[in-house]
């Protein structure tokens, strides 16, 4: 009985082991359907809205970020995440981006630059994951959209879907999509861009990350 027992735990031992080899590569993050994921959220951090802003005020955006995130929660039948990504075992857990939300400095968040869609690169990607925000994220790995600007002149959204080693708080995987915005009222609106990238994903840019990544 002994034996048997330490045999199981062995066994558990060694898929454990592999689970956590698992996380360290996009090649075996996206041929591995069960790897376990948290989303971690949307990261407006760095965000730019491009264009007028009408009636809505910085500071009221930060309030609608952090809607924008609990909605993505509550409508998970809608939102997709697991399906998309092509997981079946994902937790949530966005309090760090919820955090980094309320925190971030409204004074920065409306440009009527179009250059500001595109500012985010991988350097800026390391330095929103090796902050002290995300020290505290858990472990395993993380999936997390740094949202890089919403432009209202062109109605899209764009975002690095990144993936991180929570545990060695490295880059797994990043890739910049956009979303086509759609629904009424701000929230709506650019959470509808979101479901546009999820669902772009799970037609078709998961597949094609994964044969590359072979």
């Amino acid at each position: 009985m002994k034996k048997i027992r330490m045999f199981v735990f062995s066994i558990c031992c060694v898929a454990i082991l592999n689970m956590d080899l698992a996380a360290q590569n996009a090649k075996d993050l996206f041929s591995n359907s069960e790897i376990p994921i948290t989303w971690l959220g949307l990261d407006f951090s760095e965000v730019r809205y491009i264009g007028d802003p009408g009636t809505v005020d910085a500071i009221e955006m930060k309030k609608l970020f952090v809607k924008i995130n609990d909605l993505i929660i509550q409508e998970s039948n809608k939102f997709k995440i697991g399906a998309a990504f092509q997981k079946s075992n994902i937790s949530n857990d966005i309090s760090v981006t919820q955090k980094v939300i309320e925190n971030m400095n409204a004074g920065n968040i409306l440009s009527y630059n179009d250059k500001d869609e595109r500012r985010i690169n991988e350097q800026i990607i390391k330095k929103i994951m090796n902050s002290n925000s995300y020290s505290s994220a858990g472990k395993g790995v993380g999936l997390l959209f740094i949202v890089e600007s919403l432009n209202k002149n062109k109605e899209t959204a764009s975002v690095w879907i990144t993936f991180i080693n929570l545990d060695k708080h490295t880059l797994i995987f990043s890739e910049r999509v956009e979303g086509k915005a759609s629904g009424f009222g701000f929230r709506n609106h650019w959470a509808g861009s979101i479901n546009s990238i999820l669902k772009e994903v799970k037609s078709s840019l998961y597949n094609k990350w994964r044969n590359k990544s072979n």
